[in-house]
């Protein structure tokens, strides 16, 4: 099913709470720019798709797939996608945190999903 670039805009920009006026001056454009491709009176560029997804806070393929009128969901998983998004905006020099954070959480997942194993107990030796 195809998608319409500007509906699909529209629709994120009000889950996000941004009007079309906060968003064009964040990717510095006018106001009514952003009015015509949201009406598909005019095209966009990839540096104002990256813009896009910069404010809305999306990984930039997302933008990109409903630019093109493709579906924005993919077979991956949307959520671990998103996480690499976000793990991608961290500064270099906070991503060893991040990186003990998460290995944190996934030990700890590994703990509750996954009792340690108990030896058995030895059977004592009859002479």
């Amino acid at each position: 099913m195809k998608i319409k670039f500007g509906s699909w805009l529209k629709d994120e920009l009000i889950k996000a709470r941004i009007n079309q006026t906060d968003l064009a001056l964040k990717i510095g454009l006018q106001p009514p720019q952003i009015s015509r491709i949201i009406s598909g009176d005019r095209g966009t560029s990839i540096e104002v798709l990256e813009g896009i997804a910069n404010v809305l806070k999306i990984p930039p393929e997302v933008v990109f797939r409903a630019a093109a009128g493709l579906p924005t969901k993919t077979e991956s998983d949307e959520w671990v996608e998103e996480m690499k998004y976000k793990i991608s905006q961290i500064p270099p020099e906070l991503r060893p945190t991040a990186g003990r954070v998460i290995a944190g959480f996934v030990e700890e997942e590994t703990k509750v999903s996954r009792p340690a194993r108990r030896e058995p107990k030895a059977s004592p030796v009859k002479s």
